[in-house]
């Protein structure tokens, strides 16, 4: 990803809404997720209805992983916090903190809530 950004990739880019930061979100990238945001993508970009990065991190976390009977980790949002991520961003009329909340995920709603 790296070679990829200094090449000139649009860090920014949209493809049907999500950008790729949320795409590197949905794959469980991490290390992409910080290459992207380094190089400047959008931390708050968000969709037409309003869904975040930090939205689908935590739609990916306990959504995802539950299939697969993996518990939520946490990581992502600690990479989406601190770099600006708003907490406050709402899609359909929920904070993501309040959508980890509602999904059981203590420790992400705690993580997410402490930026609000």
């Amino acid at each position: 990803m790296r070679d990829l950004i200094a090449r000139g990739i649009d860090v920014n880019g949209v493809r049907d809404e999500l950008s790729a930061l949320m795409s590197a979100i949905e794959m469980g990238h991490l290390e992409i997720a910080q290459a992207l945001i380094e190089a400047g993508a959008d931390v708050n970009y968000s969709t037409s209805s309003g869904w975040t990065a930090l939205h689908h991190a935590v739609d990916v976390q306990c959504d995802g992983l539950a299939q697969r009977e993996l518990r939520p980790d946490a990581a992502m949002i600690r990479v989406l916090v601190p770099a600006g991520a708003d907490a406050r961003a709402r899609h359909r009329d929920l904070t993501a903190g309040e959508d980890a909340r509602n999904r059981g995920w203590t420790e992400g709603e705690e993580l997410i809530r402490a930026a609000e």
